[in-house]
């Protein structure tokens, strides 16, 4: 599994918490023992979601679901 089929399992329903706006992410280490990925993967996955909008990301704080739904511009 790469950083290209991570990202639409992460915005689901994760097994510990439900991922809703404004909810806080799992850690990076933690997310990849879930889906059975490399923590680099996982990493990149955070990434590209942030990229898109999705995911937020504060220093010393963690990543949560951002709270707008990006258009399709985006």
């Amino acid at each position: 599994m790469d950083a290209t089929t991570v990202p639409r399992p992460l915005l689901k329903v994760s097994t510990k918490t439900p991922l809703v706006q404004g909810a806080r992410l799992p850690g990076e280490r933690d997310l990849a023992e879930e889906y059975g990925v490399a923590i680099g993967t996982a990493r990149r996955a955070i990434q590209e979601l942030r990229e898109r909008g999705l995911l937020t990301t504060l220093p010393a704080k963690g990543t949560f679901v951002a709270q707008r739904q990006p258009t399709d511009a985006e």
